[in-house]
């Protein structure tokens, strides 16, 4: 009996050191994991901090506001500078974003320009000018943004774009205006030339409270949108 006593005295012994173990090895793997994801968090803070470009000059952000539109008004805090291109997958992957973040927004402002001309995006973004110019510009940057980018550049690509405003807009054209001719086009290029000049390359950038992003990064524009003055 003092045996059999003795045995499982051992075997309880045992399967308590073995479960103190475990315990152990699971307090240090939750441990190990924590310290790793911190460490993620810290080097993801590094990262997207490169990412915010340094404030933008006074004398540029007042370049940008005069050559952009309002395009939303709302109640939030921040006011938004998108320079983009109609055809651009991260310009409209950016306001996309914005759309789902609106309450932080006070105003969005769009600066066109054109990295697709070869396609139309161009005529296209022109039109949203001139749509804008009536009071329609938030509708019309919505559908243009929803367009299908043609795939064909050159003439089929332009074409296709110039089918989609003449079918989609209707705008009142003045007597010697074509799709391919509105006075916007002008100030289309003129804003992307803008935009080379204070070296702003590509698109999108994105600007709130005189930082900027030069591309897209989604947790980039929360944290601008989000982050108190």
């Amino acid at each position: 009996m003092g045996v059999v006593l003795s045995v499982q005295t051992f075997i309880n012994s045992e399967k308590h050191m073995m479960n103190n173990r475990q315990l152990r090895w699971g307090i240090v793997s939750i441990a190990t994991m924590l310290i790793l994801f911190l460490g993620h968090q810290a080097f993801a803070g590094k990262t997207l901090s490169k990412d915010i470009a340094p404030d933008v000059p006074v004398e540029t952000l007042q370049t940008l506001n005069q050559a952009s539109a309002v395009y939303y008004e709302g109640s939030g805090k921040k006011d938004v500078i998108l320079i983009a291109d109609v055809f651009c997958e991260n310009s409209r992957k950016a306001y996309g974003l914005m759309k789902k973040n609106l309450q932080y927004i006070r105003s969005i402002s769009v600066l066109w320009v054109s990295r697709y001309s070869q396609l139309g995006s161009d005529i296209v973004a022109a039109h949203v000018m001139r749509m804008h110019s009536l009071g329609k510009g938030l509708t019309a940057l919505e559908a243009a943004f929803d367009f299908e980018v043609p795939q064909e550049a050159g003439f089929k690509g332009r074409r296709q774009s110039i089918d989609f405003v003449k079918n989609t807009f209707q705008v009142q054209l003045g007597e010697h205006e074509k799709p391919d001719t509105l006075a916007e086009l002008q100030r289309v290029v003129d804003n992307t030339n803008l935009a080379e000049d204070i070296g702003y390359d590509g698109t999108p950038h994105f600007i709130a409270d005189r930082r900027v992003l030069h591309g897209y990064s989604r947790a980039a524009i929360k944290i601008m949108l989000r982050k108190d003055n």
